[in-house]
């Protein structure tokens, strides 16, 4: 199905402070194949929470999709009543799991022609027909949303031992350099941990080919080393130009065991890779274009398609493990997602101003949306 973000609630304090945010193209959160996340809709939907501008988690939106054959099919036969209907296809389809009050819903017949149903993008040319009737092969379902994440105090964190960089490898240890308020340093902190993250990516390919994982996940490993070599250059000369030292990455020996590199990727990948992604996306379109704009909106991308690889990963990891380690993944993740918030809002504390880092009250609620999103996909 395809969403479309139409516009904030004019009367929520926080919206269309960026009148950039007010249309934005969606794909539902819980499309995927499998066990496999779209990652990028949970980034766009955290986003679409800064989009408000400040740390308030009550945000009004109108969203619109359309559905067409099998999930058109199972909205029809599942509910009994129009508008059982219209509000079903909000809450399953557009609302990742019940995160939103549905205040309300209308569902329009759609004219396909020669297209199929399938290809029909929202606004569609639609008829005055009832929309639910099985003649129609697509139907818009417009429907406004109340999103019911509520703030809560987050406990400190001491904000130097994490910044939105990708991927660490096993052994990391973490660069002498802190975050202060100083650019080139924080840079310098950045190049480092893509540095680092290098290393994470060529041994976790080495890893996949010893244990006879499909090769497109062994290639896809190679491909991130490479983004991430990018990366750490673009930062190191970032930091150089403001007369920062990037240090070198001596990380200890990988591990072969298959329990710890599946909990070592649901972490480090699935939560603070992907995390790292919509950080970026957020310094892209917010830091100072002097401040390495550009650079982000590269990471960002980047960083997006090394998430989704993560939770790729994920899927054969845990085909590999037997009840135990499944449930060993499944508890480090759901820690890492606890602990993000508080470890987001301590890091933008001391991110210095300019960079595009979301306010630490905004990063905290940014984190939690995706920790719930997550969850509920």
């Amino acid at each position: 199905m395809k969403i479309v973000a139409r516009a904030a609630n004019p009367a929520h304090p926080c919206a269309n402070r960026n009148p950039s945010a007010r249309s934005r193209d969606y794909t539902p959160v819980h499309e995927h194949d499998g066990a496999r996340y779209r990652l990028a809709s949970v980034l766009k939907l955290v986003l679409l929470v800064a989009a408000g501008g400040c740390g308030e988690a009550e945000i009004t939106v109108t969203l619109s999709g359309i559905l067409a054959e099998d999930d058109l099919d199972q909205i029809r036969e599942e509910n009994e009543t129009d508008a059982a209907r219209c509000s079903a296809a909000c809450e399953d389809m557009l609302t990742g799991g019940g995160l939103y009050t549905v205040l309300f819903c209308t569902a329009d017949a759609c004219t396909v022609g020669d297209a199929p149903p399938s290809e029909v993008r929202t606004p569609c040319r639609t008829t005055s027909d009832p929309p639910w009737d099985p003649k129609h092969e697509a139907v818009q379902v417009t429907c406004e949303l109340r999103d019911e994440l509520e703030t809560e105090d987050e406990d400190e964190d001491d904000g130097c031992s994490w910044l939105a960089c990708g991927r660490r490898p096993h052994g990391h240890r973490e660069a002498a350099v802190r975050t202060t308020d100083d650019v080139g340093e924080w840079f310098a902190a950045g190049a480092y941990l893509e540095r680092a993250s290098v290393t994470a990516f060529d041994e976790l390919a080495g890893w996949l080919e010893r244990h006879d994982a499909p090769a497109a996940l062994v290639e896809r490993c190679r491909a991130a080393a490479l983004d991430e070599i990018r990366h750490a250059d673009s930062m190191a000369e970032l930091a150089r130009q403001r007369g920062a030292v990037v240090h070198e990455c001596g990380p200890d020996a990988p591990v072969e065991d298959l329990v710890a590199v599946a909990i070592h990727n649901a972490v480090e990948g699935c939560v603070h890779e992907s995390f790292s992604a919509i950080i970026a996306a957020h310094q892209a379109t917010h830091a100072r274009d002097d401040f390495g704009r550009g650079t982000f909106a590269e990471l960002a991308a980047d960083e997006l398609r090394h998430g989704q690889l993560a939770w790729d990963l994920n899927v054969w990891l845990l085909g590999q493990l037997d009840d135990d380690g499944r449930s060993a993944v499944a508890l480090a993740q759901r820690n890492a997602l606890a602990a993000l918030p508080a470890r987001v809002a301590a890091t933008a504390r001391v991110t210095p101003r300019g960079l595009g880092w979301p306010s630490p009250s905004l990063a905290s609620t940014m984190a939690r949306r995706f920790a719930a999103l997550m969850a509920a996909a």
